[in-house]
């Protein structure tokens, strides 16, 4: 399989001035208080309780220049942040699979994976929370440094750009390191399509056990849901391994295909559901403006 590769002019073609727009009147849920030190910056609370002046500190690029205490930045010469009751930090962290079968598909299955970690990760931004990105590496994974404001969103596009599927990825051991880092007010979500070597079903009952929401978004192909395939013999080659096998396809391997393929999917939303994981199966030539504000506003993944 060919790497596939982007660069800023395909993403900034998903990224249109009109979804922009509309990402701006939405934002990322917020189901819980945040126990970590307090912040200003965040657009509103959700919690429905005045909010209150509680302490300062200083000012990071991408802060709100409307909380900055102008009259203390004359007394002192430094710029300071006031923090509020009640609005406090969280970190998204947006984990990103580039393995090698993300290339598969028409449009690819990476070329939506990107499309919506650009609008989530820009919802993040928007939103100030603390933005990190994580691609599966064949150690484990990488993590970018933390993102915040809209400042940090070319960065993230540049991160998104450099994208290659390649390799193959453990994702049980993925996740079970990642979830050994999670912190209770983090809210992680999952972009991938799943096909990896290891048990991921373990690997989603740990990052719940952490007590983060976790969003799953289940990237498949048109063709690995409806393969057009004519009767006679192939040979398959599975793009994370490279290993072949030869086949003979007729209508009964088809239906076989089809039972198989909904048993899995089946038992991937089974195991989200018990363990409070917020699942969404995506369609790689689906319109990503109704995977945002139809299906991920139905699932309240946005507000």
């Amino acid at each position: 399989m060919a790497n596939v590769s982007f660069d800023l002019t395909d993403i900034t073609s998903v990224m249109t001035p009109d979804l922009v727009r509309k990402l701006d009147s939405v934002s990322l849920m917020h189901r819980g208080r945040y126990s970590g030190r307090m912040r200003g910056e965040r657009r509103s609370t959700k919690w429905g309780q005045s909010i209150e002046f509680a302490d300062y500190r200083d000012y990071s690029p991408g802060d709100d220049l409307r909380r900055v205490d102008w009259n203390l930045y004359a007394r002192s010469d430094r710029l300071y942040v006031k923090l509020m009751e009640e609005e406090e930090d969280r970190t998204v962290r947006l984990v990103l699979d580039t393995s090698n079968s993300m290339g598969f598909g028409t449009p690819s299955k990476i070329s939506m994976a990107a499309g919506l970690a650009a609008a989530i990760g820009y919802l993040a931004l928007n939103d100030l929370d603390n933005l990190v990105v994580v691609e599966p590496s064949p150690q484990g994974y990488t993590s970018s440094r933390r993102l915040r404001g809209r400042a940090g969103f070319r960065e993230l596009l540049s991160m998104i750009a450099s994208c290659r599927p390649s390799g193959k990825v453990n994702l049980e051991r993925l996740l079970t390191r990642l979830a050994s880092g999670l912190r209770r007010t983090e809210l992680l979500v999952v972009i991938s399509d799943l096909m990896e070597a290891g048990d991921v079903h373990r690997g989603l009952r740990r990052l719940r056990g952490r007590g983060s929401e976790v969003v799953l978004l289940h990237v498949l192909s048109r063709d690995e849901i409806e393969p057009q395939i004519a009767d006679g013999q192939f040979e398959l080659i599975d793009s994370e391994t490279g290993e072949a096998i030869s086949i003979r396809a007729d209508n009964d391997a088809l239906e076989r295909y089809a039972l198989e393929l909904q048993s899995w999917l089946n038992g991937i939303r089974d195991t989200c559901k018990a363990v409070g994981i917020t699942y969404l199966q995506v369609i790689s030539d689906q319109d990503i403006e109704q995977i945002l504000f139809d299906d991920l506003r139905r699932l309240k993944v946005l507000e």
